[in-house]
C-alpha cells in the first residue's frame, strides 16, 4: 500500500541551506497514517446495521425513536466512507436494519447466539452497530465572495453538535470491540458559483439529514489508514555553475517522480564532493530512500551525512522519518 504523490512547487526556496549554497525545492506527499479509531477489519466480511430504537435499556437516555431515521442516514454514510478507503475499494459493504431480524420482538444485541445468527444470514465476521445518532444543535453560515471576472462564490458551512455510538462486534471472538462513543461537533461544506445561495430555504431536516450522511462518512474514515498529505523539501541545485549539472539532473528526475533515477545522481554527486556539498547530497539519498519506502536506509544516510557537514535541517527530518517507522510498524501489527 505504498503510493506517493509528489509535485515540484513552482517556487524555489532560495537560501534554504545558506551554509552550503545550495537552493531547495519543496515537495508535497501523501503518507499513509494508522487509524485514529482502529479496527481490525483484516480478512473480515462486514455487514453495517441501523439500529432501530424502542424504549428500553438498550436505548441511550438521549436518543429517541424519532432519531431513528438519522441512525440509518449514518449507517449509509459509514457504507460510503469505508467503501472509499483503500482496504474496502471495489466491496459493496451491505447496510441492514435490525428490525428485519426481530420477528416481533426486541433483540437483545448482547446475546452471542443471536449476534452469530445475524453474521449467518449476512455472512459477515464483523457486525457494525450504528446504535444511536442525535444532532443537538446545528448553525448554518453562508459567506459570499465577489470575483470580478467570474461572479459570486458560495460558501456554505453547517456546524453541528452531535452525539452518536457505535459498536463493532467479532462473531469470531464472541466480543464487542471498546464501544465508540462521540460527543463533538461537525463541520460540514459546500461551496457553488452563481447567484444562489447553497443552503439556501433547506428545511432543518434537510440539514439533519445532510450532517447524518457525513457524521458516518468521517467516522468510518477515522477506523481505517488514512492518506494524509504532508511535505519535505530536497537540495536541488548548487550555487556554483560548474557544479550545476548533475544537482540539475537529479533535481530534474525527481521533479518526475523518478526516485531511483533522482537517487543515481545524488549518488554520483556524493562521490565527488565533500563537506557541506556532500552532506546535501546524502541528506537528497534519505529522501529518496524514504520515497521508495526505505526508511531504515533513509535514516542511514542521513547519518552519513551528519559526517560530512550537521546541516541544521537533519535532525527535524530524522524525527520525521522515525514517525514514519513508527506508523508502519503499528499499521503492521494490526493488519497481522
Amino acid at each position: 500500500m505504498k503510493r506517493f504523490l509528489t509535485y515540484t512547487l513552482s517556487v524555489l526556496i532560495g537560501l534554504a541551506c545558506a551554509s552550503c549554497g545550495m537552493y531547495s525545492e519543496t515537495v508535497r506527499i501523501e503518507t499513509l497514517q494508522p487509524a485514529k479509531y482502529p479496527v481490525d477489519y483484516a480478512d473480515k466480511a462486514v455487514a453495517i446495521f441501523n439500529v432501530l430504537h424502542v424504549d428500553g435499556e438498550q436505548t441511550p437516555p438521549y436518543v429517541y425513536a424519532s432519531d431513528s431515521l438519522k441512525t440509518a442516514l449514518a449507517a449509509l454514510g459509514m457504507k460510503q466512507g469505508l467503501e472509499s478507503s483503500d482496504l474496502f475499494k471495489g466491496e459493496d459493504i451491505p447496510v441492514y436494519n435490525l428490525d428485519l431480524f426481530c420477528n416481533g420482538g426486541c433483540p437483545d444485541l448482547y446475546d452471542s447466539t443471536y449476534l452469530r445468527s445475524l453474521s449467518e444470514q449476512t455472512g459477515a465476521a464483523l457486525l457494525i452497530m450504528v446504535d444511536s445518532v442525535a444532532i443537538t444543535k446545528d448553525t448554518l453560515v453562508e459567506r459570499r465572495n465577489n470575483y470580478v471576472d467570474y461572479g459570486d462564490y458560495y460558501l456554505g458551512i453547517i456546524n453541528a453538535a452531535y452525539k452518536a455510538q457505535f459498536r463493532f462486534y467479532d462473531v469470531e471472538a464472541q466480543r464487542y470491540l471498546p464501544v465508540f462513543r462521540m460527543n463533538d461537533t461537525l463541520s460540514y461544506e459546500r461551496a457553488a458559483w452563481d447567484t444562489v445561495k447553497v443552503f439556501e430555504g433547506i428545511p432543518e431536516a434537510q440539514v439533519d439529514t445532510l450532517v447524518s450522511v457525513a457524521l458516518g462518512q468521517y467516522f468510518a474514515k477515522q477506523t481505517v489508514p488514512q492518506w494524509v498529505s504532508g511535505r519535505r523539501f530536497y537540495f536541488s541545485r548548487y550555487s556554483l555553475t560548474g557544479e550545476s549539472q548533475r544537482w540539475g539532473q537529479a533535481a530534474y528526475y525527481a521533479d518526475r517522480q523518478d526516485w531511483k533515477q533522482a537517487i543515481y545522481f545524488w549518488g554520483q554527486i556524493l562521490q565527488q564532493s565533500k563537506w557541506e556539498r556532500a552532506a546535501c547530497a546524502a541528506f537528497n539519498l534519505a529522501l529518496g530512500s524514504e520515497m521508495i519506502g526505505e526508511y531504515t536506509l533513509a535514516l542511514e544516510w542521513l547519518q552519513i551525512a551528519d559526517k560530512y557537514y550537521v546541516l541544521p535541517e537533519t535532525e527535524g527530518y530524522r524525527k520525521r522519518v522515525q514517525e514514519r517507522i513508527a506508523e508502519r510498524n503499528l499499521m503492521e501489527r494490526r493488519l497481522e
